[in-house]
């Protein structure tokens, strides 16, 4: 019944799909496409911790999963931190969780996603590609932790309830030898990154440009000047 709504939701709601060199308009259920997942019913889910796992704040936007050689286009796609997986919401109380080896990349809101062996755990998980400059990526991990809600000392009853605590690790990712390494963005980690005859040139672009070297959004624009090097 549930592949039966889902074949459904995939030909006439949610998905559309873009065609690409070399596709096919056959969508087949089960068989390496990003179809192959998991069911989940949140009818009944309690809210214990406030706050959401989720990425993103609603389920309104649409994402890009690429297949092979085709590109599918999703609604209602959101990314679960916890559980590290992205999901699509079907109803209030159902959402479909995809599976991780049906497809190899996926965009959303503007963030592209691969997956990688994270080191801290040995297994893989997703990565937000954040810049790619010469040889190496910078990406980014989204990580979710619990804080503890405060305990009344005389009752020893929860006053406040346990929250949900979203925050961001960032690795570099080296193509020739695929090996992923956590960083903190600052100015000495990436100059370490450019070569001596250059680091100068972009130390001068950075102040020419009042730019810093402790914000993100700063850091891109210096590396993508000095992948213009």
């Amino acid at each position: 019944m549930y592949k039966s709504l889902f074949l459904f939701f995939v030909l006439f709601n949610n998905i559309l799909l873009l065609k690409a060199q070399n596709s096919t308009n056959s969508i087949i259920i089960g068989q390496g496409d990003f179809s192959d997942g998991l069911w989940i019913n949140t009818k009944n889910t309690q809210k214990q911790i406030e706050g959401s796992p989720y990425l993103f704040t609603n389920w309104f936007q649409k994402g890009k999963i690429y297949v092979t050689d085709k590109v599918y286009v999703v609604n209602n796609l959101n990314y679960n931190i916890q559980a590290e997986r992205f999901e699509a919401k079907i109803s209030d109380d159902s959402v479909f969780a995809l599976n991780h080896g049906s497809f190899y990349k996926i965009e959303i809101q503007g963030k592209v996603f691969t997956r990688h062996l994270d080191p801290h755990f040995n297994r893989n998980s997703y990565f937000e590609n954040v810049i790619k400059f010469k040889n190496k990526q910078i990406l980014k991990k989204y990580i979710l932790k619990v804080k503890e809600g405060q305990i009344n000392p005389m009752t020893m009853q929860k006053i406040k309830q346990d929250r949900f605590i979203k925050g961001e690790l960032y690795f570099i990712f080296d193509e020739n030898t695929t090996d992923l390494i956590q960083v903190k963005l600052n100015k000495s980690t990436v100059l370490s990154w450019v070569e001596d005859d250059k680091k100068l040139k972009v130390k001068n672009f950075a102040k020419e440009h009042n730019l810093s070297f402790n914000r993100n959004d700063n850091i891109i624009e210096i590396l993508n000047y000095y992948n213009s090097l």
